[in-house]
């Protein structure tokens, strides 16, 4: 989980040079404040916000599983800079689109996790593959046999895919399916 009590002053001072910042707490997503971000979010990902007081007894204490900043990511990132050597914990950081910032907890994110997954499923990379379009989906791609980008792909991700798309978002996806799992380029060890 994220430690709001040493985040605090970070989120405070993003907040206050009018990054939008969110929460994704057990009890759904909540913001400091509403803004045109704010709502462009929620529309695109379905979900509705409550607002919290930044200064309310409970909501440094309260678990949060990531935070989300929409906003300048050059100048977020310059904040984060001069912050994070005060942490006790190492964040992980992603910057997910241009305009959003992500914390998560030590040692999470989407490549740790499908590590997690193959072992579990026992599972070589070779045998995995994975699709993304957003840097943070880099680790992930990473750590499969194919790591594939969508064609509306962050270029960044383009130039680390083993292969990029030509087509773009679901298209791409069905595009990487028929090219490495129905043409069987990817076996099971056990098939």
């Amino acid at each position: 989980m994220i430690t709001l009590e040493e985040t605090s002053s970070f989120l405070l001072e993003c907040d206050q040079l009018g990054a939008t910042v969110m929460l994704f707490r057990e009890d759904g997503l909540h913001a400091i404040r509403r803004s045109p971000q704010l709502e462009l979010f929620e529309q695109k990902e379905e979900v509705r916000s409550s607002l919290i007081h930044a200064f309310a007894d409970d909501w440094l204490t309260t678990p949060v599983q990531k935070v989300v900043m929409v906003g300048d990511v050059k100048q977020i990132k310059e904040i984060w800079q001069t912050k994070q050597s005060s942490f006790r914990k190492q964040y992980v950081t992603t910057q997910s689109e241009d305009d959003l910032f992500e914390i998560l907890p030590p040692f999470q994110s989407k490549g740790t996790t499908l590590k997690k997954l193959m072992a579990l499923m026992n599972l070589e990379p070779r045998e995995v593959m994975s699709i993304g379009n957003q840097m943070n989906d880099l680790d992930m791609l990473e750590s499969s046999g194919i790591g594939v980008a969508v064609a509306n792909s962050h270029p960044e991700l383009k130039k680390k895919a083993s292969y990029v798309c030509s087509k773009s978002y679901g298209e791409g996806v069905v595009e990487a399916m028929e090219r490495f799992v129905f043409n069987s380029t990817i076996v099971r060890r056990d098939a």
